[in-house]
This record gives C-alpha cells, sequence and structure tokens, in this order.
C-alpha cells in the first residue's frame, strides 16, 4: 500500500515522523515472516533427510542443505521478478496520469521511489534470513548426525552422547565461525566497487554469497545450542530429563550470560578505530549469530512454558494457538515500538561510522 500511494505533501519534521513509522512496521513484518518461512522451510528439509535414500548415512543426508540452498535461490529470483513487474506498473501508471501541481508529481515520484527501496531492502534481508536459517539448521543437523551416528528429530537432543563426541561437536562450531569470516573477508575482495545491477549474473552471485555468509553464522550458532544440549543431558539427574521446563530454563540462563560476554567483548574490538571494515563486518556476524544462539534458547523455554500450561486444559492445540495470539498481541506492538526502532537507530549510527572511517582510509 506504501508503494501505490504517497501521503500528502508533508514538512521535513512529519515526513520523518511518518517515515520512521512505515521503516518499522515493514521491518518489523518482513522479520516476522522470514522467521515463520525459515522455520517451516526446517522442517521440509527435516522430512526431506528422512527420506529412507537420505538417512541411511551422514553423507546423504547432507544432501538436503544444498538442496535448499538452490530453491531458495531460484525463489529469491522468481520474487525479484514479482517485485520489478509490481513497480514497473506503479511508475507507468503515475507517470501516465502526471499531476497539474507539478510539485505534487514530483513529490508522489519521490515517495515511490522510497517506498521501492525500503520494500526491496527488507525484502531482501527476509529472503536472506528465511534460507539461511533453513540451510544452516539441515546443514548441522548432518554434522550431527555424522558426530553421533544417530539422525535427530528437528530440535530433540537425541539420545545421551559422550563427553569426547560433546567436545568434538562444540569445538567443530570453530570451523563454521572461521568459514562465516573467511566469507566476508573474500567477498570484500571478490565484489568489491559499486553495487551490481540487479538481474545481472554477478547481482545473483553476490547474493547466493551474502547466504553462504549469513549461513556459516547461523551454523555455528545452532552447533553451539545443540552442544550445549548434549551436555545439559549428562546433569538430567539434577535438572530433569533435556526436554523439562527446568533444564531449558537453565540452559538459556547459560547461554544468555556466555553470549553477552562475547559480545561484549567483540563489540569493544568493533569499536576501536584502527580495526578494518573486514574485520568489523566479520565480527559483526559473530555477534548476529551469538544473538540468534540466545533467541533459540528462550525459544525453547518459551515452547516448553506454552506446552506445560496447554496439557493442563482440555483442549491443548486450542490453547496453545491462544496463548501464541496472546502473546503476539501483548510483545510485538512493543517490540516493534521500542526495541525496534533503537535498533534501526543503531544501525544508521553504524552505517555512518563505516562510511566515515572508509573516507579517512582513502
Amino acid at each position: 500500500s506504501a508503494l501505490s500511494a504517497a501521503p500528502p505533501v508533508m514538512e521535513e519534521k512529519e515526513l520523518e515522523k511518518t517515515w520512521g513509522k512505515l521503516e518499522r512496521r515493514t521491518r518489523c513484518w518482513a522479520t516476522i515472516l522470514a522467521h515463520l518461512t525459515g522455520f517451516g522451510s526446517i522442517h521440509c528439509g527435516t522430512v526431506l533427510q528422512h527420506l529412507p535414500w537420505l538417512r541411511d548415512s551422514p553423507g546423504a543426508s547432507f544432501v538436503a542443505a544444498p538442496a535448499m540452498f538452490l530453491l531458495a535461490a531460484v525463489l529469491n529470483w522468481c520474487a525479484r521478478r514479482v517485485r520489478e513487474g509490481v513497480t514497473s506498473k506503479t511508475y507507468q501508471r503515475l507517470d501516465s496520469t502526471g499531476s497539474p501541481h507539478h510539485d505534487v508529481s514530483a513529490w508522489a515520484g519521490e515517495w515511490q521511489r522510497w517506498t521501492y527501496d525500503l520494500w526491496t531492502e527488507n525484502v531482501i534481508d527476509a529472503e536472506h534470513d528465511a534460507a539461511a536459517l533453513a540451510v544452516s539448521f539441515l546443514l548441522v543437523q548432518s554434522c550431527r548426525f555424522a558426530f553421533s551416528g544417530q539422525l535427530a528429530d528437528e530440535m530433540t537432543p537425541g539420545q545421551k552422547k559422550s563427553q569426547r563426541t560433546i567436545e568434538e561437536f562444540a569445538a567443530f562450531s570453530l570451523v563454521f565461525a572461521a568459514l562465516s569470516i573467511a566469507l566476508v573477508v573474500a567477498g570484500r575482495r571478490i565484489f568489491r566497487g559499486a553495487a551490481p545491477t540487479p538481474g545481472t549474473l554477478k547481482s545473483f552471485l553476490r547474493r547466493c554469497w551474502a547466504l553462504l555468509q549469513l549461513s556459516s553464522a547461523m551454523a555455528f550458532a545452532w552447533t553451539l545450542l545443540f552442544s550445549a544440549r548434549w551436555e545439559i543431558t549428562r546433569f538430567s539427574g539434577y535438572l530433569g530429563p533435556p526436554t523439562s521446563l527446568t533444564s531449558r530454563i537453565s540452559l538459556a540462563l547459560v547461554i544468555s550470560f556466555f553470549a553477552a560476554t562475547i559480545i561484549k567483548m567483540l563489540d569493544f574490538v568493533i569499536d576501536l578505530e584502527s580495526t578494518q571494515e573486514d574485520a568489523d563486518e566479520a565480527l559483526g556476524n559473530i555477534i548476529s549469530s551469538l544473538g540468534i544462539l540466545v533467541g533459540f534458547s528462550w525459544e525453547q523455554s518459551f515452547d516448553g512454558g506454552v506446552e506445560v500450561v496447554a496439557l493442563r486444559t482440555y483442549r491443548p492445540l486450542w490453547t496453545e494457538l491462544a496463548l501464541a495470539c496472546a502473546v503476539v498481541a501483548l510483545i510485538l506492538p512493543a517490540w516493534r515500538r521500542h526495541i525496534l526502532e533503537k535498533v534501526i537507530v543503531e544501525e544508521k549510527k553504524r552505517a555512518h561510522k563505516e562510511i566515515r572511517k572508509s573516507r579517512e582510509l582513502r
């Protein structure tokens, strides 16, 4: 709706306020729909991995991750074509109708381009998030299979693992962290210069490269999460089984403390004036993956709490749906108006800082 119609000509302060609301609303729904799509893709990929001809060996199960990657690339290309068709029709309608008032016509055209850029930016980020969630999870799922010899069902911890297996799998997470850093550094050298024209092969390859970066960072988070879940099964005598609410909350608290400590140190390094843009972007990806790790752990805790409450009712499924709707109604507006607004402001500050540092280096 924002793309098809422009508001009346406004003063600068009123324009900034309206644009801020539109930006938060677009970012909010793009994030939510991306995560819904991502977890739906995870379920689809897990079903694929449990097919008879894939579940027999870890090597065969790895087919699911590149298959999901290729599917995401094709769907992203189709979505871009749809966006181009919608926007081209909108611009043609705007140019053909015209207006006797030149200022109003120019203002409407400028608003069209602003909203198109906002739409495109958020859609691309959402597509990357959804695809990276699925690709990274399926990749780590196959790695779990290779280390433990058991192909688990989605988020289940599976059987109790030996201490050596847990330590080796946790150390393996550093491979994904190093891969994420290497992809950032290599990407800046391969795709240096201005952004390629949308629709070209170089633009497609750049998006695939960005998806690989995000997938490797999320795989780092998934690996740490499952390592921690395996480790907590060793304390089942004190905390109960891994699926119990006590175990889930304890795991979320430990992961939150660990992630907050690491993020504080990495953020200090990024703020140093001596660090290069490559290092800042690579460390930023690690920080984002640790934030995702915290979100995954607390999602499991809240999911367990909803299950406990729902099982005490006569209709558990309807109760879970009602509780989910209540959580969305209570938390979503506050998150969009306060937390998301601060995130957007901080991102703009960091972008201005990077521009300033790049100019100083020149």
